[in-house]
């Protein structure tokens, strides 16, 4: 090892001389010492030793031994290598020449040289060996001794700040000499976020309204920060927003929160910023806010009634303060404070009303007295004091509402609201304070009771007797009009009057007093209350007649006609009362008269209205007759709608009372134009002629007669309603079609038709051609009588089971003449027909002889106005009846038509029997006088639609 003391011996033997012995250290002798010693052969040996300290320089020497003497030229070499051990001649370390920031990787190198055997390398951080120590190599030097490299890998924190990482290298040369170990350090800068702690730790406790301070102390490399956040609760507290917070930084961050309440307390934390990052507290700091409690008072029950048993309980509990309990609570009674306690209980017994009120607590705590609570209110219920009834009318009068109060000055609690009302002992079924009975009745008289009752119960009754009165009211009034016919015996009026309290009673004749008259006599007697129709008392009077004091000992129209009243005197609740009549001597309906005596009316038209009047009394009542039936119960005839000829005839008014009738008559005409039928016969001098046979009213009218659309104005003879065209002696010029038109003043009637085709009797016969074809016609008609016959044998049977019996039998007139029942002028179906545009019949639509369609109700159906069910009974029917037609006994057309052709030997009396008054008093032209032709050409231009064309000719009967 270096530093250790060497001795080495050369020896050599056998020479001669002998040999100079040396030691050599490469080409530098070392000091030596020789020692000889002779051999027998004269040789000598020779022994040199050498000693010194082994050094570093020795390191890989070769200590050569040379011997020479003469004997030899070269030298004698022996030599020897050292194997020396060195301590290590330097150890260096390596690291980062510049700060570094936390969390980066390091590499720190340590290199040991010049050791042999290789050095030992140990970190330390600090005083503190690094574990795990990190793998070393080494490698061989050109001197022999090793080189030791170790390198360590560290991940720099906050904590390496400044400190000093130690790199020691040794080997066993230093170990065993006792020598120190080469070492060396290495010191870093680290920069790192702050370390940050909120100051104090252990938290603060502050009374609210006090303050409170924190700190955020800090460990940073750089220390200059450059943000502080300070956190409540884990959120960012916003500083800006509230100006109780303060902020300064005296070296350390510092935050004072002025006037903490208790929304205050919480856990507070800080975080720190500089130029390497945010550094968070590790710590959070808790702040305690003492502050006075808030509490909360409890009542229970809270409603309780007065008497009962048990107890009512009061407590004081805390919901919100720090700390969390009461040290003294005081108690107040509708804001008085009535005690205070260290319990926060209190239980009362035997509760009266008195004991109603709100009531509240405070508490103190460590931080103070806390606010009053919010009061909580103690409820002693009961019952309603006594009740007294008064009126809140001046009195009861009778169909009047009556109200009575129940009056309690002291309702109860919870106050009444509802009130118990009995009458008479049985319940009323009105819970109201206030009675009220709508109507005052004899039923209303009585006790009343009422009192108030609670959910506790009822108070004291209270009492009123009740005593209904009535004003004065008539009960039974006299008649509107009343009357007597003047040679009645006895005739009396009576008047009922109620009034409670009783009045008299006065009669009056055209407002003056009868009380003394000697015509009459008065009696008043007083009825008794009845409950059954709920009457008070009554008085009733009677006024007769003293008929045989009257100075002619009867009643006279004229004089006895007067208003008579009873009348009362008023009593304490109303005025007097009367009723009032008009008395009139009845006598029968007379002087009997009607508006028109004769109505016109053009058929189609509504007729003006007909008023019949009578003087009577009592006021007679109307009905009208038509045909013997009852068509209207009014003074005023209105038939309200078309009328057709069917209703032409005598109207009857009847009026009458119940002491008779009168009687008057009017006559309605139907104006209509004219319906005309053509025949065609051979006179006794064997000419033939056509008869055109007209029905019209007015019965005036001219007839036009054309054949083939060329007017005939020869041997034409108008006599009346009929006009014959001569024909001559059988000739073929007579054939063809004829027409004839009628007319009025009302209008023109449809033509009618008759085509001759052959002789009287074969019309429409033309040779053997024909035969098949009058075959033919003449079967038809035969199937046609067939079916005609029938319909007459149905039309008799019906007229005979709804016909009247003066139709059938015939009836006088009004001019006392019997009119023949064959004469009645019920038009048969078919006898007026329109005519088409071809000139033929047409059945359809129930068209009128006149072209104009019906309007309205049938020709068969009255108007009955003001018609009741029981004059339909008198009518013969429980039911409205077709109206039966009437007997037209004054117009010329519905005599029976002569058969044939036309006798002149027929007189014109009989002919005319019937006719109208004015035309046989002169007033309008004889219609039996010929009337002037038509001027001429009347026919060349017809009004009438252009006739058909020519077609085959059917044969007619």
């Amino acid at each position: 090892m270096e530093g250790e003391t060497i001795s080495l011996r050369c020896i050599s033997a056998g020479g001669k001389p002998a040999p100079e012995v040396t030691w050599w250290n490469g080409s530098n002798s070392l000091p030596s010492k020789s020692g000889t010693t002779d051999e027998e052969l004269g040789t000598s040996n020779v022994t040199s030793s050498t000693q010194f300290v082994i050094s570093r320089s020795d390191l890989g020497a070769k200590l050569g031994c040379k011997v020479k003497n003469d004997a030899i030229e070269q030298h004698l070499t022996s030599w020897i290598e050292l194997d020396v051990h060195v301590k290590p001649s330097s150890l260096e370390i390596e690291g980062p020449t510049v700060p570094v920031i936390s969390g980066d990787t390091v590499w720190l190198t340590c290199t040991v040289v010049g050791a042999k055997p290789a050095a030992n390398v140990i970190w330390y951080n600090h005083t503190k060996v690094v574990e795990p120590q990190p793998q070393s190599y080494s490698e061989l030097m050109n001197d022999g001794t090793l080189k030791t490299v170790s390198q360590l890998e560290i991940t720099i924190s906050q904590f390496d700040h400044q400190g000093t990482f130690f790199c020691e290298g040794s080997n066993p040369v230093m170990q065993k000499k006792g020598d120190s170990p080469l070492l060396k350090s290495i010191d870093l800068e680290v920069l790192y976020s702050p370390v940050v702690e909120v100051q104090p730790a252990g938290g603060l406790i502050v009374n609210e309204t006090n303050e409170a301070k924190f700190f955020c102390t800090f460990k940073a490399n750089p220390s200059n920060i450059s943000e502080v956040i300070w956190y409540k609760d884990g959120m960012e507290l916003p500083l800006d927003e509230d100006e109780r917070f303060e902020l300064n930084d005296p070296g350390v961050p510092t935050m004072t929160i002025q006037n903490v309440s208790r929304n205050d307390r919480g856990l507070f934390s800080c975080s720190l910023r500089n130029i390497v990052g945010l550094g968070n507290s590790s710590n959070l700091v808790n702040i305690n806010i003492l502050y006075p409690p808030a509490v909360q008072a409890t009542v229970s029950p809270a409603t309780v009634n007065e008497g009962d048993d048990g107890s009512v309980s009061l407590q004081c509990d805390i919901v919100d303060g720090n700390p969390q309990n009461l040290l003294r609570v005081r108690w107040y009674k509708d804001d008085e404070l009535q005690n205070e306690v260290t319990e926060n209980k209190i239980v009362w017994q035997n509760i009266s009303r008195n004991f109603t009120a709100n009531y509240s607590c405070e508490g103190e705590n460590a931080a103070g007295w806390g606010e009053r609570s919010e009061p909580k209110e103690l409820v002693v219920n009961y019952i309603p004091g006594p009740a007294i009834i008064i009126e809140r009318n001046l009195s009861a009068v009778k169909s009047q509402p009556m109200t009575l109060e129940c009056m309690v000055e002291d309702l109860g609690r919870p106050p009444a609201s509802v009130f118990h009302w009995e009458h008479l002992g049985e319940d009323v079924h009105d819970t109201a304070q206030n009675l009220t009975i709508e109507s005052i009745s004899l039923s209303s008289r009585g006790n009343y009771t009422c009192s108030a009752v609670n959910i506790v119960g009822s108070g004291q009754k209270g009492e009123f007797y009740l005593f209904p009165k009535a004003p004065p009211a008539v009960i039974v009034q006299l008649p509107d009009i009343h009357g007597a016919p003047s040679d009645a015996e006895n005739v009396s009026l009576t008047c009922i009057i109620e009034c409670e309290p009783l009045c008299d009673i006065e009669w009056l004749r055209n407002d003056e007093s009868i009380m003394d008259s000697y015509l009459y006599s008065i009696e008043t007697t007083i009825l008794p209350e009845d409950p059954a129709s709920g009457h008070f008392s009554t008085l009733s009077s009677t006024l007769q007649w003293n008929i045989t004091a009257w100075p002619t000992g009867k009643l006279d129209r004229g004089s006895d006609n007067a208003n008579y009243t009873c009348l009362s005197s008023g009593n304490s609740v109303g005025p007097g009362v009367s009723t009032s009549t008009v008395f009139k001597v009845e006598f029968t309906p007379e002087n009997i008269t009607l508006s028109v005596d004769q109505l016109d009316v053009v058929e189609g038209n509504v007729p003006e209205k007909i008023n019949c009047s009578a003087n009577s009394w009592p006021p007679s009542e109307y009905t009208w007759k038509f045909s013997n039936k009852i068509i209207s119960n009014s003074s005023q005839l209105f038939l309200n709608d078309t009328i057709s000829r069917t209703r032409a005839g005598t109207y009857v008014c009847i009026a009458s009372n119940k002491h008779g009738k009168a009687v008057a008559e009017t006559v309605i005409n139907i104006l209509y134009k004219p319906d005309c039928n053509i025949s065609h016969y051979k006179s006794e001098d064997n000419e033939e002629k056509l008869m055109c046979t007209a029905q019209a009213n007015p019965v005036f009218v001219n007839f036009t007669w054309m054949k083939n659309n060329e007017t005939l104005e020869d041997f034409v003879v108008v006599e009346g309603t009929r006009s014959l065209l001569m024909l001559g002696n059988s000739g073929s010029g007579r054939h063809g079609k004829y027409y004839c038109i009628v007319n009025n003043t009302i209008g023109e009637s449809i033509p009618c038709t008759l085509e001759l085709k052959g002789a009287l009797g074969t019309a429409g016969w033309h040779g053997d051609e024909n035969i098949i074809i009058i075959a033919a016609a003449v079967a038809a008609v035969i199937v046609l009588l067939i079916i005609i016959i029938i319909i007459i044998i149905l039309l008799m049977k019906r007229k005979t089971r709804t016909g009247p019996k003066d139709a059938l039998e015939g009836r006088e007139t009004p001019e006392g003449r019997v009119q023949p029942a064959e004469a009645t002028p019920v038009p048969k179906p078919g006898f007026r027909k329109p005519y088409n545009t071809n000139g033929s019949r047409n059945l359809k639509n129930g068209n009128t002889g006149s072209g104009t369609p019906k309007k309205g109700k049938s020709d068969g159906d009255p108007v009955y106005q003001n018609v009741t069910d029981a004059d339909r009974k008198e009518n013969g029917s429980p039911v409205a009846e077709p109206e039966s037609r009437p007997m037209y006994e004054n117009m010329k057309f519905h005599q029976r038509e002569p058969k044939g052709p036309f006798r002149p030997d027929i007189s014109d009396d009989m002919l005319y029997a019937d006719m109208y008054d004015d035309v046989k008093l002169g007033k309008v032209p004889d219609p039996r006088m010929k009337p002037p032709l038509p001027p001429k050409g009347i026919g060349k231009e017809p009004k009438e639609p252009p006739l058909p064309p020519k077609t085959k000719k059917k044969s007619t009967t």
